[in-house]
């Protein structure tokens, strides 16, 4: 399955046009999750606070499966 992982930061939506190629949406959520701590790292280096942007896991149709905050990513994984 196509998920598409669109960037929100406030009232600005930057879409993903490439997608990626997921089994399933755990997937899709751990893949987003992942790419929002490599984010939040590279602001913290920079001084910069994006915690409140998250990214919104599509499908193909454009339909919004999940959403994932960046201080979702802060959280750590369950064993």
């Amino acid at each position: 399955m196509r998920f598409y992982f669109n960037y929100r930061k406030h009232d600005c939506l930057v879409r993903d046009p490439e997608g990626s190629e997921l089994p399933d949406e755990a997937a899709a959520t751990d893949e987003a999750i992942y790419s929002a701590r490599e984010l939040m790292a590279s602001a913290v280096r920079d001084g910069r606070d994006i915690s409140d942007e998250a990214f919104e896991v599509v499908d193909e149709r454009q339909v919004v499966l999940l959403r994932v905050p960046f201080r979702m990513a802060l959280r750590r994984p369950k064993d």
